[in-house]
């Protein structure tokens, strides 16, 4: 018997999430489409990945995190939402780093490490985050709402309900 092939879409790996399964190559091996959330100037924003280079790390990105010959960032690149003004002062310790601003209507300056600009690791002032999750309380607000209405609706036709 053939073993099942496990479903791993909407799965992140790295900076790739996967949207779904890809046509196997000539050598019948499973691949999946993947978008990538590297935001750089070198990223694609897609790839297909042979399944076995997924969990175990092997691939984490399009291309876009890779270090050969990569061309140095330069003002106005964009990593996400930060847009890049000038370079800063690198800190002890530290390689590059980039005064940016970031697109949101605050229009946040920072400083941000080059590197976590380039992983994917700061993509905006904290605003990204906080729309996501404003969205995700709205969201929980109106399936309550929903499930109190079916509520009301199921005891005045004398249906108990449970959830």
């Amino acid at each position: 018997m053939g073993t099942t092939l496990k479903d791993i879409t909407g799965q992140k790996f790295g900076l790739l999430t996967v949207v779904g399964r890809a046509p196997s190559g000539a050598d019948g091996r499973v691949r999946w489409n993947c978008v990538c959330s590297g935001g750089g100037p070198r990223c694609k924003g897609q790839a297909v990945v042979l399944s076995k280079r997924l969990p175990g790390g092997t691939t984490k990105s399009c291309g876009c995190l890779s270090t050969k010959s990569v061309p140095p960032p330069s003002p106005g690149d964009m990593f996400g939402r930060w847009r890049l003004v000038r370079a800063a002062e690198p800190a002890p310790g530290k390689k590059a780093r980039w005064v940016c601003v970031c697109s949101c209507q605050e229009a946040t300056e920072k400083v941000v490490d080059q590197a976590a600009l380039r992983k994917g690791l700061s993509k905006s002032c904290g605003c990204y985050k906080r729309e996501q999750t404003s969205a995700l309380i709205s969201a929980r607000h109106e399936y309550i709402a929903f499930l109190s209405h079916l509520r009301k609706e199921a005891e005045a036709e004398g249906v108990a309900v449970d959830f």
